[in-house]
């Protein structure tokens, strides 16, 4: 029986169905966890509390009535959006480990689940 291969790039090639091999093995470097920049690292905040305030003081009139208006188990659909916005704003994905460790959070993703569901909380206290 004859084999096929089809060259996808990169040094991998596709032989037979769904078996991606490497031509040539590369070790990748290690490198440590990454963490805080000093320079940026102090605009970042480091708790719960302060990011949802910093949150509500940069989102827009309109993020804060979409949020509003959200039901809680929807607060997902922001993932891509507010959230992404978080997490770079607030360094999750760049070592901000004072602040996921406050949201008890094992990773950005969560973290930034934990402060959009804050900054609800918070908005629905303001309707009341």
């Amino acid at each position: 029986m004859k084999t096929t291969a089809v060259r996808l790039g990169l040094g991998l090639a596709l032989f037979g169905p769904l078996a991606i091999l490497a031509e040539s093995a590369v070790p990748l470097a290690k490198s440590a966890a990454p963490t805080a920049p000093d320079d940026e690292g102090k605009k970042w905040p480091r708790t719960l509390d302060e990011a949802a305030t910093r949150a509500l003081a940069m989102f827009s009139e309109a993020n804060k009535k979409a949020l509003r208006t959200a039901p809680f188990g929807d607060l997902l659909k922001f993932h891509n959006t507010l959230g992404a916005t978080l997490r770079n704003a607030f360094g999750l994905w760049r070592g901000n480990r004072p602040l996921q460790a406050d949201c008890n959070a094992k990773n950005p993703d969560e973290a930034s689940l934990v402060i959009l569901e804050e900054v609800w909380a918070r908005l629905q206290k303001e309707n009341k």
